[in-house]
C-alpha cells in the first residue's frame, strides 16, 4: 500500500532523531553498523537510515504480505 502522509512524517521525525542520536554517539553508530572506522560524518547518517530501514522491515505489513 502507499505510505500515508502521517506515516511519512513519523518516519522523517524518526530519521532526524536517530541522526542526532548517532551524531552525538559516533561509537554507538559504528557498533550499530558493525564497522570500526569510516568517514566520521557519514557514519551517523548511515546508522540512522539503517535504523529506519530496520523499523520498516519489522512492521507486520512488511513481514506478512497478503
Amino acid at each position: 500500500r502507499d505510505l500515508r502522509p502521517e506515516e511519512a512524517s513519523r518516519l522523517a521525525n524518526l530519521l532526524e532523531q536517530q541522526t542526532k542520536r548517532f551524531a552525538d554517539r559516533p561509537e554507538e553508530a559504528r557498533q550499530w553498523l558493525g564497522v570500526e572506522s569510516g568517514d566520521g560524518e557519514e557514519i551517523p547518517v548511515r546508522a540512522a537510515w539503517t535504523f529506519v530501514a530496520r523499523t520498516l522491515m519489522n512492521l507486520d505489513e512488511f513481514v506478512t504480505r497478503e
